[in-house]
């Protein structure tokens, strides 16, 4: 204060002195502390009262300010930015004007890529060995009956009996192709877990002397 220089008068410094003393103890401080969502201290934290900017980092000194009502603003590098209404009066010191940061929200669970993409695998898996399974069954089938009429009528068989054969070892071989492409699927999506289907499905079509299955994907 300049009323306390050395060039004043000796009663008017006094007199400022036990003044300046007066207005200091009446004015309040307060320490401010933010606390993160496992309840430790945050330091990396800007703090505003009323728009103006009194700390740039959170160290434990305490802000000296006007009484009144305060609209006080805590701005953390990381996390939700806080602000509070705090009131303080003549005299109050050291008021711990604490704050805490909320947590952040948890994700919506929605099913995750990584569970759609394990149903997709062990569909194309089940998938595969059901194609396999039927390419064994109606393979073996064909085949004995194919050599059942090599044996018994060679190039007099019945066109019917021979179609009926013919259409059983197509139905096999497609089989066959379903499944290694099922199969090789469900490899390629377990070692790629980035790269998922839009729609994954299986169909079953009645044929004469047997059935159809069907896979179908898009990406």
């Amino acid at each position: 204060m300049l009323c306390a220089q050395d060039a004043c008068p000796v009663a008017a410094k006094k007199d400022c002195a036990d003044w300046l003393s007066e207005v200091e103890k009446a004015l309040p401080s307060a320490v401010f502390v933010l606390l993160s969502g496992d309840g430790s201290e945050s330091t990396q934290v800007r703090v505003l009262v009323d728009g103006r900017l009194v700390q740039s980092v959170l160290d434990g000194h305490a802000v000296t300010l006007d009484p009144g009502i305060h609209t006080v603003r805590f701005e953390p590098q990381q996390g939700n930015t806080v602000e509070l209404r705090v009131t303080l009066s003549e005299g109050q010191k050291n008021k711990r004007v604490e704050a805490r940061v909320a947590a952040l929200p948890a994700a919506t669970k929605t099913p995750s890529q990584s569970s759609e993409l394990d149903s997709k695998v062990w569909l194309a898996g089940a998938s595969s060995l059901l194609f396999f399974g039927a390419f064994a069954y109606i393979g073996a089938g064909a085949a004995k009956d194919a050599d059942h009429l090599r044996t018994t009528c060679e190039h007099h068989c019945p066109s019917a009996e021979v179609d009926d054969v013919g259409r059983r070892l197509l139905l096999a071989d497609l089989s066959l192709g379903a499944g290694l492409l099922t199969a090789g699927l469900s490899a390629y999506w377990y070692f790629s877990p980035t790269r998922t289907a839009k729609t994954l499905g299986l169909s079953l079509q009645p044929l004469t002397g047997g059935a159809m299955a069907g896979f179908r994907s898009s990406f």
